[in-house]
């Protein structure tokens, strides 16, 4: 909220911070959001590799009929997440190398589509395993000692492995500085505060559900 009042008419945030800050104002507002951003897609591109590397081992499993090992820390030793990464490195070069990224856009329209087939999904795999599944509070070390074939698993309330959710809170402050642009196309400017307060709010609440029902769903599975 104090961006928007701030803001008013400026063009930019960069702008704002220029009028109230001069030169290093401006400069700071037009840097910060590019290491904000940076921290936010190596989040992404982490999440990625780490989607596809489980997938490319249930497609193996299921054409050689096999029970392949699975590597938690990466390493080039064995087939594990850092080969799935450098695949998926190649792969989004050659994408951006395409001159007409049309169909990327008219892909992209479907987020929101796959998002709540997503939350949907997450939210039932974590009510499913409330239902069959024996959870008892422990700590990390017994989480990890978690004995698959039994019906008992570990839940850990606290956890020191935090620094890959700052990605998320770097998404979150880049949002900050494009929050004026939202605003300005929304239909009732006027009501920014309860937008933002709504926006806010519900961002929050599927944060914690998603996260509580997930934790707890792929570790009842």
């Amino acid at each position: 909220m104090l961006i928007i009042w701030m803001m008013k008419n400026d063009a930019d945030y960069s702008d704002t911070l220029k009028k109230y800050y001069g030169q290093i104002g401006y400069y700071f507002g037009i840097l910060t959001p590019a290491i904000m951003i940076v921290g936010a897609l190596i989040v992404y591109f982490v999440i990625m590799a780490q989607m596809l590397y489980p997938i490319c081992l249930a497609m193996y499993a299921w054409i050689t009929q096999s029970d392949p090992h699975f590597y938690k820390d990466p390493t080039f030793a064995h087939f594990s997440m850092s080969y799935c990464s450098l695949a998926l490195f190649v792969v989004l070069v050659l994408i951006n190398q395409a001159k007409d990224m049309k169909i990327f856009m008219r892909l992209s329209s479907f987020g929101v589509v796959f998002s709540i087939m997503l939350l949907v999904f997450i939210i039932g795999t974590g009510i499913i395993a409330l239902t069959d599944t024996n959870f008892v509070l422990g700590t990390m070390k017994q989480s990890d000692a978690t004995i698959w074939s039994d019906d008992e698993r570990t839940l850990v309330l606290m956890n020191r492995n935090f620094p890959p959710l700052l990605g998320i809170l770097c998404t979150g402050y880049f949002l900050h500085t494009v929050s004026m642009d939202i605003i300005r196309k929304s239909k009732n400017p006027d009501k920014a505060g309860r937008d933002m307060f709504w926006g806010y709010f519900l961002t929050f609440v599927s944060y914690c559900i998603v996260g509580v029902l997930g934790y707890i769903g792929f570790m009842g599975t």
